[in-house]
């Protein structure tokens, strides 16, 4: 996996990179690691990440910027911001942030945040096999926006496309296993949170591509314990 680490204090870089080389050492896996005082050199690189801890408030491009870009040239990067989560809850949706650190770093949090990232990146790219109709396609469950029960099965709404599959949803959704991210907004509606980028009391919408967006239901029943998933997922609580 590549990761980026970006931050203009190098005190922060230092203790970023030190938790980082502890996690390989304790999980036994090594990153392909870039390490960056500035998001700068976004403007004239396109360097593809799968895990990047960036600090939102740096001089020229700042982590918000640097963030938009990193997830334009990667749609499944998992962004950690370093930064107070409560200044930057908008920007959480528009850019599909995976998770916030506050500073100081609580060094437990850090490793538990890293340790998920890790897992939604094997998430991302975990392939799911459903039957439509009389053939079989297979989809990574990252790029899935949401799905929703029909007649005879489920409609698979993806980032490609919709998939009419034989699967009811709640087959869909145990195959996929991953319930901190695939939740119910609607009782006939599972919405991935990986790309939510916003949603009311009405619908949920999702991010299909870098200009088109995509609609899913929202219940008013199913609103207030939607918004609570939400923000358990991007906080990593």
């Amino acid at each position: 996996m590549k990761l980026l680490i970006c931050d203009d204090s190098q005190i922060t870089l230092d203790l970023v990179s030190l938790l980082v080389d502890i996690f390989e050492k304790k999980r036994g896996i090594t990153f392909e690691k870039d390490i960056r005082t500035s998001g700068d050199f976004i403007l004239e690189e396109k360097n593809s990440y799968d895990i990047a801890i960036v600090d939102v408030e740096m001089p020229g491009i700042s982590g918000i910027q640097l963030s938009q870009r990193l997830k334009e040239i990667n749609p499944r990067a998992c962004i950690i911001i370093l930064t107070a989560f409560q200044n930057y809850l908008d920007y959480a949706m528009k850019i599909q942030v995976f998770r916030y650190l506050s500073k100081p770093l609580d060094k437990n949090r850090f490793f538990r945040n890293l340790e998920e990232a890790v897992e939604e990146y094997n998430n991302t790219n975990k392939k799911l096999t459903l039957k439509s109709n009389d053939s079989f396609t297979v989809v990574n469950t990252g790029d899935i926006l949401y799905m929703e029960k029909r007649a005879g099965g489920t409609t698979v709404v993806t980032v490609n496309g919709e998939l009419e599959v034989k699967e009811k949803l709640e087959e869909c959704a145990e195959l996929i296993n991953q319930p901190a991210a695939f939740v119910y907004s609607h009782n006939s509606v599972i919405v991935n949170l990986q790309n939510v980028v916003n949603f009311d009391k009405s619908f949920v919408t999702l991010q299909k591509n870098e200009t088109e967006t995509v609609k899913a239901y929202m219940s008013q029943r199913k609103y207030k314990e939607f918004k609570e998933n939400f923000m358990r997922f991007v906080m990593g609580k």
